[in-house]
């Protein structure tokens, strides 16, 4: 089936994509599962990058971890996708994980690059974080013995958008 032309001007943000073509959840799948038990000589040589402290929601002591988060989005015709690189790591262990939503709309559309990225901190983070937070915790109850909940988040609190995509003065 040959793919749909997109009429009509880019759109630039979010609300754009949401209110104009309404892409819906089409698939979530994950790319890549990974978990480890770091050695104790392994741990002091870690050089990851970190974008944040997250605290277990049961507050367990020594439960800070550091996190790295990586974004790629794309939009052809009528499909915009969302895909997240997560890792988390803890001085024991390490999670690795490669996720991504699938949204599908009732009419081709062209988004911008602001756009694509507005749309992953609104829509995209909100669906793939549940799955994220539940794998989380699945992988570390089997390899560490203890599940460790990464905690809830509101809209806003993972955002991806850059000042480069800032077009507001």
């Amino acid at each position: 089936m040959p793919e749909e032309e997109a009429t009509g001007p880019e759109l630039q943000s979010a609300e754009e994509i949401v209110r104009g073509p309404a892409p819906v959840l089409r698939d979530v799948r994950f790319f890549k599962i990974s978990a480890e038990l770091v050695e104790a000589d392994d741990a002091s040589s870690q050089n990851e990058t970190s974008v944040g402290d997250l605290t277990a929601d049961d507050d367990e002591e020594g439960a800070d971890i550091a996190v790295d988060i990586g974004l790629r989005t794309r939009q052809s015709g009528r499909l915009i996708g969302v895909r997240i690189e997560f890792t988390a790591s803890q001085e024991t262990w390490r999670v690795s994980l490669d996720v991504s939503a699938e949204f599908e709309a009732n009419e081709a559309f062209v988004a911008s690059e602001a756009a694509r990225v507005d749309f992953a901190d609104k829509v995209g983070v909100m669906t793939l974080y549940p799955y994220i937070r539940e794998t989380v915790g699945n992988l570390t109850q089997r390899t560490v013995g203890t599940s460790f909940l990464l905690p809830t988040i509101r809209q806003g609190d993972v955002s991806f958008t850059n000042e480069k995509f800032n077009t507001e003065d």
